[in-house]
């Protein structure tokens, strides 16, 4: 991502087609990281099943997916306000972003449980 956007920055004319391929590859990494580290407190898993079962939640899930992405990034932003924000949100800043996080998980993985025990999806 940030060699996309670097070549995006520095070659002459600025080829957009770096700056999409920066874009999509956020935007993947986000899909297929955003559950990965509740779903590894919740189950056991390879690190392929953790990110391949991340990302099929994430698109499952989308509108609570982008949801959670909005709130993230207003409490990244928050943070940054200003230098008394910052530094509070270095002390408790990953802890709430962690929490927030697993808040939207623990919604998703109940919905998931009981579509298994209903047996509308197969294990």
């Amino acid at each position: 991502i940030y060699l996309n956007i670097e070549l995006f920055n520095k070659i002459d004319g600025n080829p957009i087609i770096f700056l999409f391929a920066a874009i999509i590859l956020i935007f993947l990494t986000l899909i297929y990281s955003t559950y990965a580290f509740a779903l590894c407190a919740r189950h056991e898993n390879t690190i392929v099943n953790t990110i391949k079962n991340s990302a099929a939640i994430s698109i499952k899930y989308f509108s609570k997916t982008i949801l959670l992405w909005l709130i993230i990034a207003f409490i990244i932003v928050l943070f940054m306000f200003n230098t008394t924000l910052m530094f509070i949100g270095f002390i408790i800043g990953p802890a709430s972003i962690f929490l927030t996080v697993s808040a939207f998980a623990i919604k998703c993985f109940e919905d998931i449980d009981k579509e298994v025990k209903s047996g509308i999806i197969k294990t």
